[in-house]
């Protein structure tokens, strides 16, 4: 394109052209577009716009087969799923197998909460029933207020 301008320009640079003359601008401007009709053999000069910043420009069918690619791929790994049967597939567009491999385990949670939690012996003891909050174990209550009976009826 700058060629062919150019090649124009420089037969209209044997002439001697007023810049600041509209006039003379248009004539500059019809003279390279039928330089531009007539280029090429005949066929005329068109202006490839199929590329964009160096990369190929798309067609709409590549932008949309680009676009339901991108949908149907799993966030987690990556990888296609838009083959992949509906009962595999997770939130959104994801592996339901690449979910739960990214789910802490329930053993795992568990044990995470029993270190946390580090439950002694007396909590468990109060958390069955065999202990009352004081700290006193149940049995032990029992025995008592069966000695007090005995005592008592011994002192009648």
């Amino acid at each position: 394109m700058k060629k062919l301008i150019m090649n124009v320009l420089e037969d209209m640079s044997k002439g001697q052209i007023n810049l600041e003359s509209e006039a003379a601008r248009k004539t500059i401007a019809n003279s390279i577009l039928v330089a531009m009709k007539t280029n090429n053999n005949g066929k005329g000069w068109f202006l490839d716009l199929s590329t964009v910043d160096g990369k190929p420009k798309l067609t709409p069918e590549e932008i949309e087969q680009k676009n339901y690619k991108e949908y149907w791929t799993c966030s987690i790994c990556g990888k296609d799923t838009s083959k992949v049967d509906y009962d595999y597939v997770g939130s959104g567009t994801n592996h339901l197998g690449c979910e739960l491999e990214k789910q802490p385990k329930v053993k795992d949670l568990i044990n995470e909460y029993i270190d946390a939690c580090e439950p002694t012996g007396d909590d468990v003891a109060k958390a069955l029933g065999h202990m009352d909050k004081d700290g006193e174990y149940i049995e032990d209550i029992i025995e008592r207020g069966k000695d007090r009976r005995k005592f008592e009826e011994i002192e009648r």
